[in-house]
């Protein structure tokens, strides 16, 4: 087990390194200058984080980065391994989906909601956790957009935006084929990428990739097999077209993931050890990839998606305008799920889910560095979402009556936005920059629930059954048409000043929502909308290129919300509410530094305070529930969770990471990587049962690179999670068995040996 504290301590003692060395070169502008010849300077790291290209440094917001070099090293192919590069960042596998948290804010698993962290491929938005869940590959960057990105982004930006752009046609032909076998689960990726320039002016790049596991990371001692098996398929093609000065860029995606087998092991048995042992003998609670849940061909998912992007840019005067148009669709299935997640076969669950999205935008900016600069735009995007989920409720297995429920949730939206913003440059180097966006958002939704007899098939009309139905397991007949409408205006302001160049310092004040919606997981149709999640975000940055073999980000921020949305399970059915007020303020600071041109280290280390300011009426916790059932008091158990942290928000989290690249015989040459993630305390379990708390931990990832001459050929060996570290990711409460807990945990270690063919 790798040892917190020292990892803490070793990530504090190479930031306060680097921060005298800092100190010490500070040198006037024309040395920079000479400096920047240096062969063993830091690259350049360009982003779009406002739309157009410009250096990481002069971008007045906390922006990670994730080059796509790291990501191929590392063979980093899903968010939730990605994430742990980038502190205050999580993305958790869950039952019903990602659980996608920044800065300490999340949407919770209910299907009806949107995420509070926007994520954008090539420009186009894609909101649903289910997106967040396609592998990636063949990508230039990752690009984490701290904070709300209100104006250039628009709605559902409330706690950031991730935006991935992908690796694009260039003029050059290539052919890269890679390959890799984990050597611990036996599974295997192989990728291919073409690049080939058609015409002079156009240019075409096909990438494939497949990744198996067939050998799952959990022994399931009841079916006596390894869970869950992984498949996963991705080809992308696309298009480059430069008609002039008109650039064309198109691409199309297709991904299709399998997932066979539960990802939840049971950690706590709430007292039913016995009940437990008696289906499966081997029954036990410790946290060591091994689960006893589900039944033959049970836990199978799939989503298939087809994601289509256009891009054409022309120059208009000084300035360009943009057109980004987008379509995405994407099936979800889940078949015999274990949803009480325990070896009694007490409840299965199956899924049909569905969503198509169209959107248009246009946009003309003006060159950045006008002494007036300026973007406008509009955006119009509609979505058709359909969600049919079956429960099978094999409840004579505990004494009670069989029954199923059949629910339908099918809703349309569509947004309609006009956005702008403006740079005016004060004084040399000082600049205010103001704009605003207006949402207007129509959502209607046709949802209904069916309480159906297990033997006939047919709805259930015996009223004995029904009124059972309702009380044990939250559920009754009902049909219901409901629309909302919202309309929205989110104002940003930014002061920025470069006193000179490579040093950049900025203010900002942004507001921003998260719209409103309908409860997909209501059961007794009396739910009501909820309200849309409003945000007001202070944010104050420091970013400094201390000489060109070392640059520093400092930031700081505070953010309040209003109505934010959360779900929690109550112990028969989960309920959706806006908790009344939340905040989360913190540092973070960000460091890359190359002390001799073979090394390059970077680093970053954040702290957050994130917590409820004020949430009464939250659901129990499973002791308080029990207590709340022996006082024999009326009504329902709830807690007031005002002042406690939000859930997957770890006060500290850290990244430090070593590159050593080392010159061989014959022109060989060997790359080292090693790198270590860092997080504190924090509670998974979205009701803050004390159980759901995992304590801090540390993993510690490496590779080494062998590269043959002119990079023709590349053999490497990657080890992620090198110390087995076990930590909880998410925890859920069994259905019917208070006080059974059960958890998803993190990827073990697995060792990879990869390699590459470049032509």
């Amino acid at each position: 087990m790798v040892n917190f504290k020292h990892a803490a301590a070793a990530v504090a003692f190479a930031t306060m390194l680097n921060a005298t060395t800092a100190l010490a070169q500070v040198a006037p502008v024309a040395e920079r200058d000479t400096a920047a010849e240096d062969s063993g300077a830091l690259n350049d790291i360009l982003v779009v984080a406002q739309k157009r290209q410009e250096k990481l440094g002069d971008v007045p917001i906390s922006v990670d980065v994730v080059q796509g070099e790291s990501l191929q090293r590392l063979n980093l192919s899903n968010f939730e391994q990605m994430s742990r590069y980038v502190p205050t960042f999580n993305v958790s596998e869950t039952a019903s989906g990602n659980r996608i948290t920044l800065r300490g804010i999340s949407s919770g698993t209910n299907r009806g909601f949107e995420q509070s962290v926007g994520l954008f491929v090539d420009g186009i938005y894609a909101g649903r956790a289910a997106q967040f869940s396609s592998p990636f590959f063949d990508v230039e960057r990752i690009e984490v957009l701290k904070g709300p990105q209100s104006i250039l982004f628009g709605k559902n930006t409330v706690a950031g935006a991730v935006s991935i752009i992908t690796a694009r046609p260039t003029k050059e032909a290539s052919l890269l084929m890679s390959a890799g076998y984990e050597t611990r689960f036996g599974g295997y990726n192989v990728s291919a990428v073409a690049n080939e320039p058609l015409t002079d002016n156009l240019q075409m790049r096909i990438a494939v990739r497949r990744e198996q596991r067939l050998h799952g990371v959990l022994y399931n001692s009841l079916m006596k097999a390894h869970e869950p098996s992984r498949e996963n398929d991705v080809a992308r093609v696309s298009l480059a077209w430069q008609p002039g000065a008109v650039e064309v860029n198109a691409k199309y995606e297709y991904s299709d993931q399998v997932r066979n087998g539960s990802l939840f092991q049971v950690i706590a048995s709430g007292g039913r050890d016995a009940l437990f042992k008696s289906v499966d003998p081997q029954f036990e609670t410790n946290l060591d990839l091994r689960n006893s849940i589900g039944k033959p061909n049970s836990d199978l998912n799939s989503i298939a998606a087809h994601n289509a992007a256009l891009r054409i840019d022309v120059p208009i005067g000084r300035g360009h305008l943009t057109s980004d148009t987008g379509y995405s669709t994407y099936k979800v299935k889940s078949e015999r799920e274990d949803a009480d997640f325990t070896p009694v076969q007490l409840i299965e669950f199956s899924n049909r889910e569905k969503f198509t999205q169209f959107s248009q935008e246009l946009r003309y900016a003006s060159p950045a560095d006008d002494t007036i600069a300026y973007t406008i735009g509009a955006f119009y995007q509609n979505q058709h979402y359909l969600n049919a989920p079956v429960y099978f409720i094999t409840a004579s297995a505990v004494g009670l009556f069989d029954v199923n429920s059949a629910r339908h949730f099918n809703q349309r939206a569509d947004t309609y936005s006009a956005f702008g913003e403006l740079s005016v440059q004060l004084a040399p180097g000082l600049r205010v920059i103001g704009g605003g966006r207006y949402v207007a958002e129509n959502k209607r939704v046709a949802r209904d629930l069916s309480v159906i007899n297990p033997l006939t098939g047919l709805p259930a009309t015996d009223p004995t059954v029904l009124a059972l139905t309702q009380r044990l397991f939250g559920t009754r007949n009902f049909a219901l048409d409901q629309k909302l409408n919202e309309r929205q205006f989110t104002p940003a302001v930014t002061l920025q000043y470069k006193p000179y160049e490579g040093l950049m310092t900025y203010a900002k004040f942004s507001r921003g929502f998260k719209s409103g919606g309908f409860d997909a997981s209501d059961g007794m149709g009396t739910a009501n909308p909820y309200l849309s999640e409003n945000v007001s975000a202070y944010e104050a940055g420091v970013k400094w290129d201390a000489s060109r073999r070392l640059n520093m980000n400092l930031t700081g921020f505070y953010s309040r919300f209003n109505n934010l949305q959360s779900q929690v399970y109550n112990g028969i059915a989960f309920i959706t509410t806006n908790a009344a007020r939340a905040s989360a303020r913190g540092v973070e600071f960000e460091t890359r530094w190359r002390p001799i041109k073979p090394l390059t280290l970077s680093g970053s280390a954040a702290y957050l305070d994130a917590h409820y300011d004020d949430y009464r009426g939250a659901a129990c916790t499973t002791g308080q529930a029990a207590a709340f059932a022996a006082s024999g008091a009326a009504g329902s158990c709830t807690q007031d969770l005002s002042g406690r942290p939000l859930t997957d928000a770890s006060r500290w989290t850290a990244s430090l990471n070593a590159n050593f690249e080392q010159g061989l015989a014959n022109d060989w040459r060997m790359q080292l990587n090693a790198g270590t993630n860092i997080r504190s305390s924090a509670y998974v379990a979205p009701d803050l049962d004390p159980i759901g708390l995992q304590k801090g931990y540390a993993t510690i990832d490496g590779s080494i690179e062998l590269i043959s001459p002119s990079d023709t050929f590349t053999i490497s060996l990657v080890g992620k999670n090198l110390g087995d570290v076990r930590a909880k990711t998410y925890v859920v409460n069994s259905p019917f068995f208070s006080g059974t807990k059960s958890a998803s945990i993190n990827e073990p270690r697995t060792v990879e040996i990869r390699g590459t063919l470049r032509f």
